[in-house]
């Protein structure tokens, strides 16, 4: 279940929930940094666990997909990039 904190809607139970779409987000307690989404998540029930630096877990259950990026620190990762990516494949691997 996605609660968000009262603080920041697109924050809850220690998990950045990826449904509502923001083109940037910070963190409070990292000056400086900034967290970039060209576009909104294709599939509206996306929820990730948010690493400074880029590394992401994110979930989609309605495609029954996990992806996990780690690597190299990257501080302008673009949160939606990947996963709309694979949520498109799958999208037209089934239309077929």
């Amino acid at each position: 279940m996605k609660i968000p904190s009262v603080t920041n809607p697109l924050y809850g139970l220690l998990t950045w929930i990826g449904t509502d779409y923001a083109e940037e987000r910070t963190l409070k307690a990292f000056k400086g940094f900034k967290a970039v989404s060209e576009d909104p998540f294709i599939a509206g029930d996306v929820f990730y666990f948010d690493g400074l630096g880029g590394q992401r877990l994110y979930v989609v259950p309605s495609r029954k997909l996990v992806i996990v990026r780690t690597g190299v620190l990257a501080m302008k990762w673009e949160d939606t990039r990947l996963p709309n990516i694979l949520v498109t494949g799958i999208i037209q691997s089934e239309q077929y």
